[in-house]
């Protein structure tokens, strides 16, 4: 699937057949994905949760935007390039809202050192949405400008400064994407789901799937030719140029990337991490040690080295 994308991306940037073919494959794939990986480890009710979440949130926000331009800004889908609509919005947007959101807030969380089994802090409860809305709009900021300047996949009425995009977009997707977030976080707190998942591979594979999409935008900034287009207002941008800046952009991913990766490589994984407080089970072999077993007395001068 990594390979998948990122030769879309850098062999076919330009022929929308082949783009949304690979597309569609990457975004099934990365549904299936982020509700399996999720249901691991926050089961399948709180990935319902997460998923009744970002639907109700994107779709509205979404369509109250196209409505009246708040909080993303002034623009609208092309019609007959996506799924069915829903409002003003295709279906598959929703869904890679789902899909990709997740990634982020696993990526978040990686950097966090697992803060979703500290969420009984409210600094936890509101850093952890916080930091997920910046991995996930850092994202939004690579893929943007391609998506709608250079794909018309949807098109910015007004146009903007970014490549063709008004940084209130950006703005909005914080928004967003935190209330989506918080919202998860605050169910977390309350539901506290337990984890079952014991192996360091299982923190590899969502931020692997990031940090592809980064190198994917890399390699089609290499291999896209130099073509002036024109946006809604009749601006001319080079689509090179665009592609570039998008590369730029992504090192910013790449980095947070390689420091998820680096938290995860560096910690143990052997044994579940649990996400509520539960004293640990004991064992009949420990019980019977216990009992039988008797320690000698110690002087009241001596320092527990144990605590």
């Amino acid at each position: 699937m990594l390979i998948a994308t990122a030769v879309g991306q850098a062999f076919f940037p330009k022929y929308e057949g082949n783009l949304q073919v690979i597309e569609l494959i990457q975004l099934i794939f990365a549904v299936t994905f982020a509700f399996v990986h999720g249901s691991v480890r926050y089961g399948r009710k709180g990935m319902l949760f997460f998923f009744i979440a970002t639907e109700c949130v994107m779709f509205g926000m979404e369509n109250f935007s196209i409505l009246t331009g708040f909080p993303y800004g002034h623009y609208h889908y092309v019609p007959g390039k996506f799924m069915p609509f829903i409002g003003a919005v295709p279906l598959s947007t929703g869904l890679a809202y789902f899909a990709y959101g997740y990634i982020a807030w696993h990526v978040a969380n990686t950097l966090l050192r697992r803060a979703d089994t500290r969420l009984q802090s409210v600094y936890n409860v509101i850093l952890l949405p916080i930091t997920a809305s910046v991995v996930m709009s850092w994202w939004s900021f690579v893929t943007e400008p391609i998506s709608s300047t250079v794909q018309n996949k949807w098109i910015w009425e007004n146009s903007g400064s970014y490549n063709g995009v008004p940084i209130t977009n950006f703005f909005g997707w914080m928004l967003a994407l935190y209330l989506v977030y918080q919202a998860f976080s605050l169910y977390l707190r309350k539901k506290h789901p337990r984890s079952t998942a014991p192996k360091a591979s299982f923190w590899l594979f969502p931020t692997l799937f990031y940090l592809s999409y980064a190198l994917a935008v890399i390699a089609a900034s290499v291999s896209v030719k130099s073509e002036f287009i024109r946006d809604a207002v009749g601006k001319s941008w080079d689509v090179k140029s665009i592609y570039a800046t998008a590369a730029l952009a992504s090192t910013g991913m790449i980095f947070l990337a390689a420091l998820a990766l680096t938290r995860s490589l560096l910690e143990k994984s052997e044994s579940p991490t649990p996400l509520r407080n539960e004293p640990p089970k004991q064992t009949s072999q420990s019980v019977s040690s216990h009992t039988i077993e008797k320690r000698p007395e110690v002087p009241a001068q001596s320092p527990n080295l144990r605590f």
